[in-house]
C-alpha cells in the first residue's frame, strides 16, 4: 500500500492501555482467520429492532466487554453480515446490530440498540464502543460518531451523498475526537471511493487510516466481511480491549497494512 501521513486531523484518541484498564484482559489474539475463544449467543430484540451477538456467558473473568453497534446496507438484511458479528463476539464483544434497512443513514437505530445493550447487560459492559457499518449503515456510523459514547469508528464503504437513509454531511466534521478506520473497495461502483470516502478523508476532524481494497466491490463485503473483518478485529482489539499486538497494524512510519499489497492507504491525523 502507500501510506500518506499528511495533515493533522486532530488527536488520534485513546491509547489502547485505556482500554485494558476498563474492560479487563482478555486472552490474545491466536490466529485472526478463525473465532475466538468465547461461545457467542445471538438475540433478536423486539423494540428497538436490533440482533445483539455475544459472548454467551457475559462478565468471565471479571472482564467487561466492549460493544460494537452496526448498520447495514440500504435494503440488506442482517443475517448477510451474521458471521462477522460472530466472528467479533467470539472475541469478547457484544455486537449490536439494527435490523433496519432504510434509516440507518441517521446513525439512530445503531444508537438505539447501544442503548439497550447498556441497559441490558449494565456491569457486564465496557463503556468503550466502535460505531461500524456498511455503506448505508457506514455513513450511519459517522453520524454515530458524534456520540460522546462512541470511542472509534470504521465505517464500512460509507454511503455518504446527503441526505441519504438520513445522513448529514456535516457529521464528517463533528465527530467526537477519536480515530477512524475507513474501508472501501477499490472496485466499489456504488460507493465509489473518490466520492463517498476520500471527501472524508479530506475534511473529517477525526484521525483517519483509509485502508481501500485492491479488487473488491460493494457487494461482495456483505457476505460474512471476509475481506474486512480481521482487519476491523485488529482496530477493535486495539482501541476498545487495549490490545497493542495490533498497534503496528495502523501506526508508525513502516505500520503493517501500509506495506501489504492487498490495501492501498492513506492516513490523515494519526499520531
Amino acid at each position: 500500500g502507500d501510506a500518506d501521513d499528511a495533515g493533522d486531523a486532530g488527536d488520534a484518541g485513546d491509547t489502547g492501555d485505556v482500554g485494558a484498564v476498563e474492560c479487563g484482559t482478555f486472552a490474545a489474539v491466536v490466529d485472526t482467520g478463525a473465532n475466538g475463544p468465547f461461545d457467542v449467543t445471538s438475540d433478536v430484540v423486539a423494540s428497538p429492532d436490533c440482533t445483539v451477538v455475544h459472548p454467551t456467558t457475559l462478565g468471565a473473568a471479571g472482564v467487561k466487554h466492549p460493544v460494537i453497534i452496526w448498520g447495514n446496507g440500504t435494503d440488506a438484511p442482517t443475517s448477510l453480515y451474521k458471521p462477522a458479528f460472530e466472528y467479533w463476539a467470539s472475541y469478547g464483544f457484544i455486537v449490536a446490530a439494527a435490523n433496519v434497512i432504510d434509516g440507518q443513514g441517521s446513525g439512530a437505530p445503531e444508537l438505539a440498540c447501544l442503548d439497550w445493550v447498556t441497559a441490558q447487560y449494565g456491569d457486564a459492559v465496557c463503556p468503550r464502543v466502535a460505531a461500524t457499518g456498511h455503506s448505508q449503515g457506514g455513513a450511519g456510523a459517522i453520524m454515530a460518531g458524534r456520540d460522546p459514547r462512541v470511542t472509534v469508528t470504521a465505517p464500512l464503504m460509507p454511503y455518504t451523498e446527503q441526505g441519504w437513509g438520513g445522513f448529514d454531511t456535516s457529521s464528517i466534521t463533528a465527530q467526537v475526537v477519536s480515530p477512524m478506520l475507513l474501508l472501501s473497495g477499490t472496485l466499489d461502483n456504488n460507493a465509489t471511493p473518490s466520492v463517498d470516502q476520500q471527501p472524508v478523508v479530506d475534511d473529517t476532524n477525526a484521525g483517519v487510516f483509509w485502508a481501500n481494497r485492491i479488487g473488491a466491490d460493494h457487494y461482495s463485503t456483505a457476505l460474512g466481511l471476509t475481506n474486512y473483518r480481521a482487519t476491523m478485529l485488529a482496530w477493535f482489539r486495539l482501541h476498545l480491549m487495549g490490545d497493542e499486538s495490533f498497534r503496528a497494524q495502523f501506526y508508525g512510519d513502516d505500520c503493517a497494512l501500509c506495506s501489504d499489497s492487498h490495501w492501498i492507504v492513506q492516513r490523515r491525523g494519526l499520531e
